[in-house]
């Protein structure tokens, strides 16, 4: 084979072998532009991506507004108005001093924002310095929109009250498909490195978005009024709820004394659930004050043990927390 026939399939090989490359590179860019476009479906089809934002506010504490927050709290509900107008927003704004309080500055709406939007404003309850609230999810239900917050606490002493307020824009035919709202929500704690784990505190008497203390009206409100079974007086308690996910609830003066679950629905403000490991439990509480029949029982102060967790072959098959007073 002389030298020009070499040279020309050498020519050839580079060639086909470029475009070769080429093709492959234009197939996987066309597959990240899909993905990218897939995503961007994603995102516009997603009502709480596209359609709803949440604008995070602050503001100085308020009698009046203390006292519609306990009314709807004593009755499981979280107090929030509907705003469809500049005038209301602004009102709203002035009486409570709000500001963003992402960016530190003043609210700003117009009156042509009020022409395809509303504002839901929600006031979660309890606020300071070292407690926030964020939204985590907005999902539309068959008969309402189901709001899900999560309540950041940083245990400290400080009593440093404010008020916090949630503006949620929503488009308004969004809003007129379905105007009602649930508002469920889960305390976090969020613990320093220097904080001592073994310590409980009252953020920790908590299962998922269930309380000690709750009246049944405000347990039933939040979890469902249909119980599997009811026991009237199981002694030394009035009343004694149980669920089909085996949830139960013992009342004592009108009001939840101890609340056990088996459902690892219900996430601990530290985040333990049942089906978690032995080892994620003492991570994330340390070592339990004792130990009977498999039961960690933790100290909250003078030998008062609230906070209880059942292991069977090193997984958490129960939760419960009970009043320590």
């Amino acid at each position: 084979m002389n030298r020009s026939i070499l040279f020309l399939l050498v020519i050839v090989l580079f060639v086909l072998t470029f475009v070769g490359c080429q093709s492959e590179a234009n197939i996987k860019r066309e597959k990240d532009n899909n993905d990218q476009d897939n995503e961007v479906t994603k995102q516009i089809d997603n009502a709480t991506r596209g359609d709803i934002r949440a604008i995070y506010t602050v503001g100085k504490r308020d009698k009046e507004l203390l006292e519609k927050q306990k009314e709807y709290e004593n009755k499981g509900y979280t107090y929030f108005q509907v705003i469809k107008n500049k005038q209301n927003l602004d009102n709203v704004i002035k009486k409570y001093e709000l500001i963003n309080e992402k960016k530190d500055q003043n609210l700003s709406y117009t009156e042509k924002f009020f022409n395809d939007y509303a504002i839901i404003a929600i006031y979660p309850g309890e606020a300071s310095k070292n407690i926030y609230y964020y939204i985590k999810n907005v999902d539309k239900e068959n008969d309402h929109w189901e709001v899900e917050i999560e309540k950041e606490v940083f245990p400290k002493s400080e009593d440093d009250r404010l008020n916090r307020v949630i503006l949620l824009e929503m488009r308004k035919d969004l809003y007129k498909q379905i105007n009602n709202f649930r508002i469920d929500i889960r305390t976090k704690l969020v613990l320093s490195e220097d904080f001592n784990k073994n310590e409980l505190t009252y953020y920790d008497l908590q299962l998922g978005n269930l309380s000690l203390k709750w009246t049944k009206e405000k347990i039933q409100n939040m979890i469902g009024k249909k119980s599997s079974e009811t026991i009237k007086d199981p002694e030394p308690y009035e009343e004694k709820l149980i669920y089909n996910d085996g949830t139960e609830i013992l009342f004592k003066d009108m009001k939840a004394f101890e609340i056990s679950v088996t459902s690892p629905k219900y996430i601990t403000p530290r985040g333990l659930k049942v089906g978690d490991s032995e080892d994620k439990l003492k991570d994330l509480y340390g070592e339990p004050s004792f130990i009977k029949n498999g039961i960690y029982s933790y100290d909250l102060s003078q030998n008062l043990y609230p906070f209880h967790v059942e292991v069977k072959g090193g997984k958490v098959i129960r939760l419960k927390i009970n009043s320590a007073y």
